[in-house]
């Protein structure tokens, strides 16, 4: 989301930026000093924006009393606080009707998380992106969707191609689900480096820039782990990259899939 803002000085007269996952991208500055506003633009580009915001904070311009830096600070704090207080429901999620149920998994337990017509989650009960509010969800093992999942995860670790549709419902931000939308393309068996996944993301929504660690972020807070395949997303040189539910896991998963992974460095061989 594209977030603008006019300031009270001249260097600059206006600004925006993108902040997803917590990452800054598509830093725009008008008025004041160019070459002083692409070098900011270029040093925050990607980077975590509560930290830029702190370490932005109160540099100005010793002739005019502000800057370019000290107002992309204030706006993004502006930005960050819009934001606190929503929890960690994501927007538009109803919970009347949201259930779960552990699943046992090779790579450990996680929890399948659905209404009455769509799998809302596929969760790793110790993963490291785990929503707080599944907590209190009551438990139903007698959902249609989870047995339907049991039987398509069945297949799955089997090391077969399941062919079973699961119905699916996903809420997130926008940029979110753009991503998670090109996470189910990718095809069983076959990779994308994040790079990569950014270049079809940018074609996708004809946007100029975008983070390839904002994109990063996305990825790792995809919501139905293995069903929509965020494991099959590696970094530079076939090195495994992240994952929410731990590299054993992805690698695990990689190699379920026929590729060959060198578990000591953790990278594809």
């Amino acid at each position: 989301m594209t977030h603008e803002f006019k300031t009270k000085g001249i260097c600059p007269k206006a600004l925006s930026f993108d902040i997803d996952d917590g990452i800054l991208s598509n830093i725009s500055f008008k008025g004041g000093c160019p070459g002083n506003l692409r070098a900011i633009a270029k040093l925050v580009e990607g980077q975590d924006a509560q930290k830029i915001a702190k370490h932005l904070e109160g540099i100005n311009c010793l002739n005019k009393g502000t800057s370019c830096a000290n107002e992309l600070s204030k706006a993004i704090k502006k930005v960050l606080s819009r934001s606190q207080g929503s929890g960690t429901i994501p927007q538009g999620m109803d919970l009347n009707g949201l259930v779960k149920h552990p699943i046992k998994l090779p790579i450990g337990e996680m929890l399948m998380v659905g209404q009455a017509d769509a799998l809302m989650g596929l969760w790793y009960k110790k993963g490291a992106h785990l929503p707080g509010y599944l907590h209190e969800l009551p438990n139903d093992p007698k959902l249609p969707v989870f047995k339907d999942l049991t039987l398509w995860l069945k297949d799955y670790f089997a090391g077969k191609n399941p062919s079973l549709k699961i119905p699916t419902r996903l809420y997130g931000s926008d940029f979110q689900k753009d991503i998670w939308e090109l996470l189910e393309t990718i095809p069983y068996r076959e990779l994308l480096t994040y790079k990569e996944l950014t270049t079809l993301y940018l074609a996708k929504t004809k946007r100029k820039t975008m983070s390839i660690r904002a994109v990063g972020g996305a990825v790792g807070r995809n919501p139905i782990s293995i069903l929509i395949p965020c494991h099959r997303v590696i970094a530079e040189k076939r090195k495994l990259g992240g994952y929410g539910g731990g590299l054993k896991a992805k690698s695990f998963l990689l190699e379920l899939e026929g590729h060959k992974v060198n578990v000591d460095k953790m990278v594809l061989s």
